[in-house]
């Protein structure tokens, strides 16, 4: 504005988007999924729809994956930006360039005393976060390990089901008092997971006419107790995703 009156200001930017995806034979399938806003201004600007202006992440994402059996293979490539607010160059922005994923879901390896599932999560990338405060070297390196190990007792109609799990984290760069420094560093947590299933409690009513014949009721109490312990070092770690929230806890849950 100028002297109370509104001034009329030229504006241009450019969004783009752009999807893909293929089958590459062997179980292999690609896909692109690509979009580009150069401003944030540029969006506030020419949206057609209040939620559209108001939306400040653009996140583009490539992968290649496969799937058999229980495991997974994924090479992904991905850059999301966090506009936090219209001025120039006020984003958060994270990118992988590439991250290699090898995943296997549950599966019983042994059955002789009790059942035993395995599962794992691992992956090994290289990063880049920059943000207003900071910015990493465009490439660091993170190599994540999570084997899991699963578990199942039961009697007379009550479960319980505990899981243990192990993570060890490699980092190429870390923080320390805010700043990003050149300090490789392992770290290295332990999981719990602990549910208690108690039996289902469920009694038929006679329905009022509106629903019916018959009204089902049924309560199922379950508990949940988790600890994670080891991580010293929280405040060191770069936020590239999930990951790197992982922190201490010892909770209960119930429902």
């Amino acid at each position: 504005t100028a002297n109370g009156q509104p001034v009329i200001q030229k504006q241009g930017g450019e969004i783009a988007s752009f999807q893909a995806k293929s089958q590459l034979g062997d179980g292999w399938v690609a896909k692109v999924d690509v979009n580009y806003l150069s401003s944030f201004l540029f969006r506030q600007s020419f949206s057609e729809s209040y939620h559209e202006a108001i939306f400040s992440e653009s996140r583009s994402v490539g992968f290649l994956t496969k799937h058999w059996s229980t495991y997974a293979v994924n090479i992904a490539a991905s850059n999301d930006e966090q506009f936090q607010s219209t001025a120039t160059n006020d984003k958060i922005a994270i990118r992988k360039l590439p991250e290699l994923q090898f995943l296997s879901r549950e599966h019983e390896i042994s059955n002789k005393i009790l059942p035993v599932w395995f599962s794992l999560e691992s992956s090994a990338g290289l990063l880049h976060r920059s943000e207003p405060d900071y910015q990493t070297r465009q490439f660091v390196d993170r190599v994540d390990v999570n084997p899991t190990i699963t578990t199942a007792v039961y009697w007379k109609g009550f479960s319980l089901v505990p899981t243990f799990s192990l993570r060890e984290t490699q980092y190429g760069q870390s923080l320390e008092n805010g700043q990003v420094v050149n300090k490789d560093f392992l770290r290295s947590s332990r999981e719990l997971d602990v549910t208690l299933i108690l039996p289902s409690l469920a009694r038929i009513y006679k329905a009022p006419k509106w629903l019916g014949d018959k009204v089902k009721h049924v309560i199922e109490p379950r508990a949940e107790y988790r600890y994670v312990g080891g991580i010293t070092n929280f405040n060191d770690i770069i936020r590239f995703d999930q990951i790197d929230l992982l922190s201490n806890t010892s909770e209960i849950r119930y429902s």
